[in-house]
């Protein structure tokens, strides 16, 4: 039977989705990796839902969540237009002050680190489209599929989540993006600029972040620390896994 390209895509998206709810089950990890105490099984559940609620979010979900970042990129590509609507504004110039463009920088990264997973997985899916695969897809064809990209590729990948940890686990920063983009998207909405397909997709990124950040507020900063430095290990030893047993691309 042959799929089409959507049917094909929420193959790639299920099949993705049930590696890392394998990958990350706390008696897999610990028979494999070295954890530190602290990261206990409640700890390891929250960072494996931070990658099944915000990095890849099951299909239903992904329609919104892609015409989302189809309006975010072009902001994403051209930020001096959004810092141009903060600097209108006296009240976020008293606020961030001379932090503002840092403050947008920080905020636009991890927007854009939130775009490559789903990047990453159109990529996959383009790959899936060739082969015309059985849905469900299997983890046999699915590592296949990893393969088959370009290694440095998916490494590059995982950095930009490793960029993505980094600004997360700042508390005080990630709190400044939730704030400096709740008074972006109060600007686009007075503005007649924006139309409300770019203020929804704003709106969008902030609930992301927002959620992800609140979804590690109960861990102190070190295990925060720990858990992305162990989260990077992972995926690293994991992906090479995968190129060792399927072959590499490079």
């Amino acid at each position: 039977m042959a799929y089409n390209k959507e049917e094909i895509k929420a193959g790639v998206i299920e099949a993705y989705r049930l590696l890392i709810n394998d990958r990350y089950q706390y008696d897999y990890l610990s028979a494999k990796y070295d954890i530190p105490a602290s990261l206990d099984p409640h700890r390891i559940e929250l960072f494996r839902n931070f990658f099944l609620d915000y990095i890849y979010p099951p299909v239903q979900k992904r329609k919104e969540l892609d015409r989302a970042f189809d309006s975010l990129d072009q902001h994403i590509k051209n930020p001096k237009s959004l810092l141009a609507i903060l600097l209108d504004s006296s009240r976020v110039l008293f606020k961030f002050g001379r932090h503002l463009p840092k403050i947008l920088n920080a905020a636009i990264k991890a927007l854009r680190s939130f775009k490559k997973a789903n990047t990453f997985e159109e990529r996959l899916a383009k790959e899936a489209l060739s082969r015309d695969p059985q849905i469900p897809i299997s983890q046999h064809e699915l590592k296949s599929l990893i393969a088959a990209l370009p290694k440095t590729d998916v490494m590059d990948f995982i950095n930009e989540s490793k960029a993505l940890f980094e600004i997360i686990q700042d508390r005080q920063l990630v709190t400044k993006i939730i704030s400096l983009l709740t008074q972006l998207i109060k600007r686009m909405e007075k503005s007649s600029v924006y139309a409300q397909t770019d203020v929804n997709a704003f709106q969008i990124g902030l609930d992301i972040i927002t959620g992800s950040f609140e979804l590690f507020n109960s861990l102190s900063t070190s295990e925060a620390k720990q858990l992305f430095e162990l989260g990077v290990e992972i995926e690293r030893n994991e992906i090479e896994r995968v190129y060792e047993e399927y072959g590499s691309n490079d």
